[in-house]
């Protein structure tokens, strides 16, 4: 078991659509990370905005320096909005802030018909609380150090919406040729480029 990167004492882990701490790379990563803690996210199978971002508020409580997120998929902008929230309970100019933050597969723009019906229907119908006035360069100064990571043949988050967030956050983009959705059934359930972005003390911090 790989030690926590030394400069964390927390690892929030922030999980998508349709899915649990026991799905995908997530018990992986909480294995490899002791500071992992994997929200389990309500109804993961129709989300709604305020359960949602409530929850992962609930599971940062404060912004410090110390505290990293990973999120995945609908995770990221979540994640966003949760960080957004309790920014705002700071007072202006306030130096509250996560250590790092590292987006796997994230958007924050209306996703593409995938042929997936479930996806397909949340993302008509569920989606656009999560999206509305969701800003990724005002959040920016309160997530510390950014990276996305995406693959090149994602079915159902486009690499553009990826890329798309890493514009609005200022953030570099790793990709991971052939990993597709970062899920169980494209045949990921580790992602070692995460840990590897939290333990890379050379990125910049703001």
């Amino acid at each position: 078991m790989a030690p926590a990167p030394a400069s964390f004492d927390r690892v929030i882990v922030v999980h998508g659509f349709r899915a649990s701490p026991q799905k995908h790379w997530f018990p992986w990563l909480a294995q490899t990370l002791p500071a992992a803690e994997v929200v389990a996210l309500p109804d993961s199978a129709s989300p709604t905005e305020p359960a949602w971002v409530g929850t992962v508020i609930e599971a940062i409580g404060t912004l410090d320096h110390r505290t990293a997120v990973v999120a995945h998929s609908l995770g990221c902008v979540t994640a966003v909005r949760a960080v957004a929230r309790l920014a705002a309970e700071h007072a202006p100019g306030s130096d509250a802030r996560l250590g790092a933050f590292v987006a796997v597969s994230p958007f924050a723009d209306p996703l593409t018909v995938t042929g997936d019906d479930g996806l397909d229907a949340f993302s008509a119908h569920g989606l656009a609380p999560f999206l509305d006035g969701v800003d990724l360069p005002a959040t920016r100064p309160h997530l510390g150090r950014v990276t996305v990571i995406r693959s090149d043949d994602d079915p159902l988050v486009v690499p553009q919406l990826s890329d798309a967030f890493a514009r609005g956050l200022d953030a570099p983009v790793q990709v991971v040729p052939g990993a597709k959705h970062f899920i169980e059934a494209h045949g990921v359930t580790q992602v070692p480029q995460v840990v590897s972005a939290l333990e890379d003390p050379a990125a910049p911090t703001t």
